[in-house]
């Protein structure tokens, strides 16, 4: 199986960890992963995923993440306050 149907098979089952160890700068699969902290009321772990998805993004990319993660991340410092039980 190829590297990108492998991806394709991860990120139709859901498995954004595993789609994130193969393709660090995968931003969608680390966007679905902060979503998925913050659903869960850890918006520690959000914060860190996105502050991991920035650091790679600029490590291996010289890029900053795009305007929707930006976004995502701007509602995790938002919920302050409002975690879950």
């Amino acid at each position: 199986m190829s590297r990108e149907r492998y991806l394709a098979v991860l990120r139709a089952a859901a498995h954004w960890d595993r789609v994130v160890a193969i393709e660090p700068t995968d931003e969608a699969a680390h966007r679905e992963l902060i979503r998925s902290h913050l659903e869960q009321g850890n918006r520690q772990a959000a914060i860190r995923q996105f502050e991991r998805l920035r650091e790679v993004l600029r490590d291996e990319l010289g890029v900053g993440p795009d305007a929707i993660s930006v976004e995502l991340y701007e509602q995790v410092l938002a919920a302050e306050g409002h975690e879950a039980p």
